[in-house]
This record gives C-alpha cells, structure tokens and sequence, in this order.
C-alpha cells in the first residue's frame, strides 16, 4: 500500500495578494549621493488591495536633482505573482519612469527624458523583502558624467 506524502505550501504557491500584503506599510530611510555627499531622508507608504493594484506614496527630502525636497509623488501599479509593474510617463522629477519588481523581489528602476535641467536620465537597481528596500541608484548628466548613490529603507 502506497501512502501519499502531504505536500506543504510553498512560498511560490502563496496567492499574489497575501504574497504582496507583507509590504504594505509605513517605510523609513536614507538617500545619499555618494558622488557628491548629498543625503536626505525618504519616506513610502504602500497600499495593496485585492484588485491588484499596488499604490505608493514616496516623499524624499533633501535636494533631488538641484530640486529643495520636492514634493510628495504617488504612484500606482499593478501586481500579480510575476511581480509589480509602476509606470509613470512624464513625472515631473524622474521623466518617463518606469519601475519593475519580479517575484524574487529584485527592483529595476529607470526615469527616462528627466525634465530637470541638466539631468539626462536615472537608472536603479536594487533588492526588496518584506522588511528592507536598498536600491543603487546612477544619475546621468546631460553633458555627460555621471553620479552614484544608496537608498535604503526599513518598514516600521
């Protein structure tokens, strides 16, 4: 007589909701411009509902891009067990931005055509868990260079 073997869940095997409801929440960090010493704070404040979709408020002080502590952005997207897709053509600070986070909670991030003066584009990448957000970030200038910097967050 064969016994059949209990299968247990697998986090593959949690529904995208429940799956994506361990980051909702109140976030709190640090930017720093590596390059030039620059820093500010960050914070994000992230809403799941059932639907999909995936809202993010993310306010960063400090001065961005020769912007004073520009104001508060919210963004929505969209999740599924793939991951969240968030696109926002034309934002005001990062152009047309793009920000991409696949089920094994690795972030790409890129803001094309910046409209700041002097800004060319935005590139990150990075790594989220249900308790820690570091992203990389490289800023590239118009007339060429570039700088480097670090974000990191933890969910209170």
């Amino acid at each position: 007589m064969f016994h059949r073997r209990r299968k247990l869940p697998s986090l593959l095997q949690i529904p995208p909701y429940e799956a994506a409801k361990a980051y909702e929440g109140s976030w709190a960090g640090q930017w720093t411009n590596t390059t030039f010493g620059s820093a500010g704070a960050v914070t994000v404040q992230i809403t799941i509902t059932e639907d999909g979709t995936a809202t993010y408020t993310v306010d960063l002080g400090g001065m961005v891009f020769g912007v004073i502590d520009p104001p508060e952005m919210t963004y929505v997207g969209t999740f599924d067990a793939d991951g969240a897709l968030f696109e926002a053509p034309g934002d005001p600070l990062f152009g047309d931005l793009t920000i991409t986070i696949n089920a094994a909670g690795e972030i790409a991030v890129v803001g094309d055509l910046v409209p700041i003066a002097g800004i060319a584009r935005l590139e990150a990448g990075g790594t989220v868990t249900p308790g820690t957000m570091e992203l990389t970030y490289t800023v590239f200038f118009a007339g060429g260079g570039s700088a480097v910097g670090v974000m990191t967050l933890e969910k209170e």
